[in-house]
């Protein structure tokens, strides 16, 4: 049986944010944010794991799935700004699990709310781009400029699953339509920052690391294999957070959180038993 999630939305400012919202529970909080061109249908899975132990929630990031567009608002700052009003208004104090630009969004924001974030989980943060632009790692810059030159002129559901076939020829008619929701519900201008290196405009995640004080799970894959940790990146994550544990998923991508996912959840299940 299916678990009952129910979306909702809160105003953020200049946007409204969609969520999904898990069964009640007694649990405490965790509020699960996806990455870049994602939303928050992809922690489905690990929201229905979770289930009866915590009270989930799920965003759909600013210019993502069913939420709102900026005009032109769409730095780690921007992103942060939304979800530290949602933990203040909605969640309340909760455990942050973020997935790339999620967990790049769920740093910042547990720095500048130490009292409201009970813990911290960043699934292959893709912190290389503090000093090194977006287009290094290939994968990144192939899918975010196949996205953006997708619907930077406004195409139709069908001119998008058209674009998804010839991207994926292989995939089935049920795969290529979810693919063609996804992307037609992502606002280029999002991509576009990112492709800019404009996205970590303003933030500094070295300090947000060294003001961290909740505990801290790291989960990275295999930069060889497509994920967005590098071995100098998970140093410099040791050095600013000394107490941050960091995991390395072998043969992991970018997305092992649903290619290994009985592997990950593992690790996370044991990271959040004491903070339930």
């Amino acid at each position: 049986m299916a678990m009952l999630l129910a979306e909702k939305t809160f105003p953020a400012g200049d946007t409204l944010i969609n969520y999904a919202e898990g069964p009640e529970s007694e649990g405490p909080a965790i509020l699960m944010l996806h990455g870049m061109t994602g939303d928050w249908l992809g922690f489905r899975d690990l929201m229905s794991r979770l289930a009866g132990d915590w009270r989930s929630y799920a965003c759909d990031l600013r210019g993502h799935g069913k939420s709102g567009r900026a005009r032109d608002g769409y730095r780690l700052l921007d992103y942060a700004r939304d979800i530290r009003q949602f933990m203040a208004n909605v969640s309340g104090p909760t455990v942050l699990l973020g997935h790339s630009l999620g967990a790049l969004t769920a740093l910042i924001c547990a720095a500048e709310e130490p009292v409201l974030t009970r813990g911290l989980v960043l699934i292959d943060p893709p912190v290389y781009v503090r000093n090194t632009p977006v287009g290094i790692h290939p994968g990144v810059e192939d899918w975010f400029g196949w996205v953006y030159e997708t619907m930077k002129d406004n195409p139709t559901l069908d001119e998008v699953v058209e674009a998804c076939r010839l991207r994926e020829p292989d995939a089935d008619e049920g795969e290529l339509q979810t693919m063609a929701v996804r992307v037609s519900r992502v606002d280029p201008a999002a991509v576009g920052a990112a492709l800019g290196d404009r996205m970590g405009e303003g933030a500094d995640m070295d300090a947000a690391l060294r003001k961290l004080r909740c505990p801290t799970l790291v989960l990275r894959g295999e930069w060889k294999y497509g994920a967005c940790v590098r071995d100098e990146d998970a140093d410099w994550i040791h050095a600013a957070a000394p107490a941050a544990l960091i995991v390395q998923i072998r043969g992991g991508t970018h997305g092992f959180l649903w290619e290994k996912p009985d592997e990950t959840f593992a690790l996370i299940k044991e990271f959040l038993q004491p903070l339930a």
